[in-house]
């Protein structure tokens, strides 16, 4: 049994989803005057005031608070089935192709929000792990209903629904420092510059 380990943004695709998603999904110029509004938090996120996670789950709550589940996992659906394709790195989808070929066990994770994420993943019949919103009464909040799916907490994600030592073989994937413990569970070497650059 093998198991294959992907992380999304910036391993599988060539741009960050979460901006392309959100551009999308409101338009060019509401994105950028909403970058402006956020600047005080983008800046103090850049000189380490604030972590990656709540600078992450201020600027989705920003766009997203107030909308409905519905509306936000349709027009998840429209963009992860009809542009997430546009921007996935073509060696690496070569790369799930021959795990594919393999029979090996395929998992996406992620970081980004798994309205978008998931139907890409399923039409690949890839499975996926990513950060969740939190909603009331069908309503999103603005704030994440699990922990922002990136460093330490990946592997922590994984280990819920993976018994690694099952594994003859683990395969991992990333492209950054939110990575690190991911691809250290790789009891193969491959690095994500070799293979996708």
């Amino acid at each position: 049994m093998r198991l294959a380990l992907f992380d999304f943004d910036g391993t599988l695709t060539s741009e960050d989803s979460l901006q392309h998603f959100i551009i999308f999904s409101i338009g060019r110029w509401k994105y950028i005057i909403g970058l402006m509004l956020l600047s005080p938090i983008l800046v103090s996120y850049f000189l380490g005031l604030i972590s990656n996670d709540k600078a992450k789950e201020i600027l989705v709550g920003y766009f997203f608070k107030g909308w409905s589940v519905s509306s936000f996992n349709e027009i998840a659906e429209r963009y992860s089935l009809n542009e997430i394709q546009k921007i996935i790195r073509p060696k690496a989808m070569e790369r799930i192709e021959y795990h594919q070929a393999n029979n090996d066990r395929i998992i996406v994770v992620s970081a980004s929000l798994r309205p978008w994420i998931e139907p890409w993943c399923r039409s690949n019949k890839i499975e996926v792990i990513a950060t969740t919103l939190q909603d009331e009464n069908g309503i999103i909040t603005g704030r994440f209903s699990s922990k922002n799916c990136n460093g330490p907490e990946k592997v922590v994600q994984i280990r819920k629904i993976v018994n690694l030592e099952s594994y003859d073989k683990i395969f991992a994937y990333g492209d950054s420092s939110g990575d690190m413990e991911m691809l250290e569970l790789a009891t193969d070497d491959l690095g994500f510059k070799k293979l996708f650059h």
